[in-house]
């Protein structure tokens, strides 16, 4: 099972999902790299919530449409 973090694109603003445990990421929307661990493995953004993978795109959805406030 695949968990991904909820988290919010410090550029765009857009909420986006990136693989829990990864470093870095490139935001889909705007294209922009940005960090999400630091050296020591502490978040550097915001995450929201995790989910499984296969449950992403219902999440994403339902933040984008208001139905889930974060």
């Amino acid at each position: 099972m695949t968990l991904y973090a909820i988290i919010q694109c410090p550029k765009c603003k857009q909420y986006i999902a990136v693989r829990e445990g990864s470093k870095t990421f490139r935001c889909p929307y705007c294209g922009t790299r940005n960090r999400l661990l630091d050296d020591s493995g502490k978040p550097i953004l915001r995450i929201y919530m995790i989910v499984e993978g296969r449950r992403v795109p219902e999440v994403l959805a339902a933040i984008k449409s208001g139905k889930l406030s974060l």
